[in-house]
């Protein structure tokens, strides 16, 4: 809800990262947190404010050093 919020708001898709850890195709993340941190930052505009948002993100091992990153 707050996705769609901020696109009607005018921030731009390439400024917000969505990643639920229950799909299937966000599996490979689980054990790679540095790989996750550069896939992350890779998708995002920097030069703007950033949203990322990471459901089930308790999945991830070391997840905490993924979060003290961004």
């Amino acid at each position: 809800m707050f996705r769609n919020y901020l696109f009607s708001s005018g921030v731009e898709e390439s400024q917000i990262v969505f990643l639920n850890f229950e799909d299937f195709e966000n599996l490979k993340w689980l054990n790679d947190f540095e790989g996750l941190y550069y896939h992350i930052i890779h998708q995002l505009d920097l030069s703007k404010n950033c949203y990322v948002f990471l459901d089930e993100v308790q999945q991830i091992k070391e997840f905490e050093r993924i979060v003290d990153g961004l």
